[in-house]
């Protein structure tokens, strides 16, 4: 159960602060308080913002051969969201998962040393 940890707790906190912020901003936008592009902007905002939530919390919790799994964790949230996305930007993929991959890595060496 140890070994699960960090990867438990970085897909929570990475998936809980998508929903949040999905929820809220469509709420906004159904209320017709924000506009599309507003929308748009915001979403795309706070998912660079929960990937790097996430990354910092796997890094956090990481203990052993950091890279690699940082690395395999980072790849497979590519994959997911390669399979869910209908529409995605590679842009966009790629910059998530290396946001993700760099807090991750930034806070283990921050912690390590």
């Amino acid at each position: 159960k140890r070994q699960l940890r960090p990867y438990l707790y970085s897909i929570i906190i990475l998936f809980c602060l998508l929903f949040l912020f999905s929820v809220i901003f469509s709420a906004l936008y159904a209320g017709s308080v924000i506009n599309k592009n507003v929308y748009d902007i915001l979403l795309l905002i706070c998912g660079y913002l929960s990937f790097l939530c996430g990354g910092l919390c796997f890094g956090f919790f990481i203990e052993k051969k950091a890279l690699f799994q940082a690395l395999f964790v980072s790849l497979l949230l590519a994959g997911a969201s390669f399979l869910i996305g209908e529409n995605i930007r590679w842009i966009h993929l790629c910059a998530h998962s290396l946001l993700w991959l760099a807090a991750s890595m930034i806070v283990f060496s921050l912690r390590s040393h």
